[in-house]
């Protein structure tokens, strides 16, 4: 029996078009709307992630005005940023953004000396002017498109910017055909309304299983096609029309029935994404010596969050005591098995604080200052059942509280500095990471755990094998020493697994290990499908000045070969309440960052896009994640999401 439901379409008034005669629409009608509209998907996503890539260099006012997206004979994305000359005759490209593997993944670089153009980049430039100029001012963000016309020149659409999380807009959207880059042959204003829609939930409560609106106009645009594409959650659209009601699936397919058919309901929505049948492959198990090794050639379960895992936001809980002036990396978030959260604040010191698995504020739990329960620095903590362990590392001492506040014990340990990262092992023991060696960068690359009981005994210690020192390099301003690491230098990642194993790499591979005493391997494990990314020469040159503008002296130590030849393949990774490790990838806000996701057994199982820059800042528990963020006035605040494990 086909699903039925009920819809309330919503009108979106439209530029009145002569009707058809109520003849079927062609099929290659509809999908010819459906190749354009997944276009313009296509496109965003590309200018999107190209931007994000190209404005974390920091552009220069006057030196881009127009961005243009093509796409390469293979399919992959280009994005040029730059401006025109006066005459309009020559288009100058001071940046450009390249896809280098998923649509998120792109490589940015500046021109020291800007590209001219004279050919088609220039004509698509000074079209997207054309079009600008006739479309006017408006009082939103808009996003242009521009895409070759199969009737000669260029077609150019401004359809309204997405401002906001919670809502995608659908309306007040047009398009241009120009010619020879300055000639309007044709428009077409698609809707003229702005919708701000929230899709996910039906009003009267449940969850939504479609959207839709009215339409004077005889067919559903490219533009719907877009909206559908680009919405999140996805969900088919129904678009009515005098003699037609179309239904716009969650892949951008159109189909359609009589207006005036009463015989059963639209064709119910399609399967839910997990039920998509998704190429994966199988890993490759070998080993090397003793120690087993698991290679991933590609996603083993799901290729990304429309068929696999998901994370979906769940609330922002304000942080007590916060305000628009106090956002800084100094604010943690850890969240315990029940959901509860603990959060610590560096600057200004300040007490731990508790909060409840909604989010409400409960307690404070310490203070400052050096006495019992106090704290001299900003504690790291972790939990042991019901119990709050914190470690002031300036005091070298472990406190243990209570969740109602109450101090249980205090102890004194060897090891000094903070903030120390600590943990609790399968076994019950406090686990303190201790650095040695001497330099910026061999402490980075030595390091050890000890061990202690709850009660303050010394019992074991962990030391990881000695990994490359990151490149650093040293100058003297006046009396002082500085050390800066060398852009790119491959990241170090120590995680603890679970069943008390250390996992560490180095970024410039994308290959983890397995250690239980720090002498031995128990296992490897990683991704084979990737290669390494050249540095180009303008992206160090850029990297250099934009650090010399901060320091000046940075250029007499600074050298174009102390930069890695690759970018890195990944910068952190951590370890959720499950066990299963998640990597991040990009250029730590140069490139938007993407999440890799390994099963405990060491299956790269899918990825999914990252909204912030590394993973070790994300806490696990209860089938939720809590990462530290900030609203849109600059408060801080914790964002919790829920994590979806489908399929599990």
């Amino acid at each position: 029996m086909p699903l039925t439901f009920k819809l309330a379409l919503l009108a979106v008034a439209t530029a009145a078009a002569p009707a058809l005669a109520q003849t079927a629409p062609a099929d290659s009608t509809l999908a010819a709307i459906t190749a354009r509209g997944r276009m313009l998907q296509q496109y965003d996503i590309a200018a999107w992630h190209g931007g994000d890539a190209i404005m974390a260099l920091h552009p220069q006012p006057g030196e881009v005005t127009t961005s243009i997206a093509t796409r390469n004979p293979d399919g992959s994305w280009l994005l040029n940023y730059g401006r025109l000359s006066a005459k309009k005759d020559i288009f100058y490209v001071t940046y450009r953004a390249t896809q280098v593997d998923a649509d998120s993944s792109f490589t940015a670089a500046r021109f020291s000396t800007p590209l001219p153009q004279v050919g088609t980049l220039r004509e698509m430039a000074v079209a997207m002017g054309t079009g600008t100029q006739q479309f006017g001012r408006v009082n939103r963000l808009y996003n242009s498109y521009i895409v070759p016309a199969p009737a000669g020149g260029y077609w150019v659409y401004f359809l309204p910017a997405q401002t906001s999380s919670q809502s995608f807009p659908l309306g007040g959207d047009i398009r241009y055909r120009i010619i020879h880059g300055t000639t309007i042959v044709d428009s077409a204003r698609f809707h003229r309304t702005i919708l701000e829609r929230v899709t996910g939930k039906a009003q009267s409560g449940g969850t939504q299983v479609a959207s839709g609106h009215t339409s004077f106009d005889s067919l559903p645009s490219e533009t719907d096609v877009f909206v559908v594409l680009r919405q999140f959650p996805r969900l088919p659209e129904l678009v009515a029309t005098r003699n037609f009601a179309f239904q716009i699936d969650i892949d951008g397919t159109i189909t359609w029935v009589r207006a005036a058919q009463t015989n059963g309901a639209i064709a119910p929505p399609p399967p839910p994404p997990a039920a998509v049948p998704v190429r994966t492959w199988t890993a490759t198990i070998d080993r090397v010596g003793s120690a087993p090794r698991t290679m991933s050639p590609g996603y083993t379960a799901w290729r990304d969050t429309t068929t696999g895992w998901r994370m979906t936001f769940d609330r922002i809980a304000p942080i007590h005591g916060a305000d628009s002036g106090s956002y800084s990396p100094a604010w943690h978030a850890l969240m315990l098995v029940d959901g509860q959260m603990l959060v610590t604040r560096q600057f200004p010191l300040s007490p731990v604080q508790l909060y409840d698995a909604d989010g409400h504020f409960v307690r404070e739990i310490g203070r400052p200052g050096s006495g019992p329960g106090e704290f001299m620095s900003t504690p790291t903590l972790a939990t042991k059942g019901d119990t709050l362990i914190a470690f002031d590392g300036i005091e070298s001492r472990v406190s243990l509280f209570a969740l109602d506040g109450q101090l249980i014990r205090s102890f004194v340990v060897n090891v000094r500095g903070a903030p120390i990262p600590i943990g609790v092992d399968p076994r019950g023991y406090l686990r303190i990471e201790q650095r040695y060696g001497l330099g910026y960068g061999d402490t980075l690359s030595r390091k050890q755990w000890l061990y202690y009981t709850t009660r303050g005994a010394l019992v074991d210690s962990l030391r990881r094998p000695v990994l490359p020192a990151p490149r650093s390099w040293h100058l003297l301003d006046g009396t002082r020493v500085m050390n800066f690491a060398v852009p790119l230098s491959p990241a170090v990642a120590d995680v603890f697994l679970p069943d008390g194993t250390l996992m560490y790499g180095v970024g410039d591979r994308y290959q983890f290990f397995v250690t239980r005493t720090g002498r031995d391997t128990v296992r490897i494990f990683g991704r084979s499908d990737l290669v390494p990314i050249p540095v180009p020469s303008g992206f160090v040159d850029t990297t250099i000045n934009d650090l010399a503008r901060g320091q000046p002296l940075v250029r007499a130590v600074a050298h174009r070969a102390d930069f890695p030849a690759t970018f890195p393949m990944w910068n952190t990774a951590t370890v959720d309440d499950k066990g299963f490790v998640w990597v991040s990838s990009g250029l730590n806000g140069r490139t938007p960052a993407q999440i890799g996701i390994f099963g405990p057994d060491g299956r790269f199982l899918g990825g999914a896009p990252l909204w912030w820059e590394k993973v070790d800042q994300m806490s696990f528990g209860a089938d939720r994640m809590v990462v530290v963020g900030w609203d849109k006035d600059r408060r801080p605040v914790l964002r919790i999401y829920k994590v979806d494990r489908r399929g599990m």
